[in-house]
């Protein structure tokens, strides 16, 4: 079965596709490219849900709400940043991360009061540190040695239990009728005082998890 993520090669989301040994993997540069390639049934997709850090990935939530896609499985992955570069850091002029990665190190980039540019992945962010001068990238190990960019601080990452949730989203929902987790995207057309009190209510009232 193809299974579609985001690149490029070296983002977490495709080493943890090869983890997996999925094959092939198709590589799509934005996670909305991703819900499009699933949606037109070119295969299932990987994508990062949440990060117990950052929190939600907009990306993400914003696909389920516009792509009749199905989650169909789970997995967590460790995350661990590492600030990389090709000059040492008292010549970093411009850091490169992608958005949730700056979160995620949010106290060791401010320790260095440097400019942030966001990317569209940790890859891209090797990449653009490599033909920019006096610039740098915070990726991981092995995005790191793919791109050939030394490691100068390894784990910056604010919390070292640092996680990332991916899931597996589909055009057919899970066939399996075993116990196990059920995600629900609720999308109220009204807004009022008890509204989520009501909703979470539900699952309360039946001792449901």
């Amino acid at each position: 079965m193809t299974v579609i993520t985001l690149g490029p090669e070296g983002t977490f989301s495709h080493e943890l596709a090869l983890r997996l040994k999925c094959d092939p993997v198709v590589l799509e540069p934005t996670i909305h490219r991703i819900f499009a390639s699933v949606a037109a049934g070119n295969g299932d997709g990987i994508v990062p849900i949440e990060n117990s850090e950052a929190g939600g990935v907009g990306e993400t939530l914003d696909g389920l709400t516009k792509y009749p896609l199905s989650i169909i499985a789970e997995m967590y992955m460790p995350v661990h940043h590492n600030f990389a570069s090709l000059v040492p850091l008292d010549k970093i002029r411009v850091i490169y991360a992608h958005p949730q990665t700056h979160e995620q190190c949010s106290t060791w980039i401010e320790r260095w009061q440097v400019p942030v540019i966001h990317t569209s992945s940790n890859a891209s962010s090797a990449i653009e540190a490599k033909k920019t001068p006096n610039a740098g990238a915070i990726l991981s190990a092995s995005a790191a040695a793919m791109y050939k960019l030394p490691i100068i601080a390894g784990h910056i990452e604010n919390n070292p239990g640092n996680t990332t949730r991916f899931v597996r989203i589909a055009t057919v929902p899970c066939a399996s009728n075993q116990s196990g987790k059920c995600s629900l995207l609720i999308d109220p057309d009204i807004d009022r005082a008890g509204l989520l009190y009501d909703l979470l209510g539900v699952f309360a009232t039946r001792r449901i998890n």
